[in-house]
């Protein structure tokens, strides 16, 4: 049995060495990440959005991370926070 794409069931699931199990949940999914930089966050360590917002301003030095997009990161974290801050009455 080959290992598809799960299409229409709300938690997808991977198959891993045959076994199906449910896909795990992404921290960076609203920011869209190129593979690349999804990577070089990796390598780093950062697996929360609460880590990657600490080093938001250090980013583009990270191997593979350019300064386009360390700059795109920076705006979607800053859109992202921007709901959180009208709910909590900061603004």
């Amino acid at each position: 049995m080959r290992c598809l794409p799960c299409s229409g069931i709300r938690q997808p699931l991977v198959c891993e060495v045959g076994l199906w199990q449910p896909r795990k949940p992404d921290p960076f999914r609203g920011l869209h990440l190129a593979p690349r930089a999804r990577k070089a966050l990796q390598r780093e360590g950062i697996t929360t959005l609460d880590e990657l917002r600490v080093v938001a301003d250090q980013i583009h030095q990270f191997e593979g991370i350019g300064l386009k997009s360390a700059q795109a990161i920076q705006e979607k974290l800053a859109r992202m926070a921007q709901p959180e801050e009208r709910r909590s009455g900061k603004e």
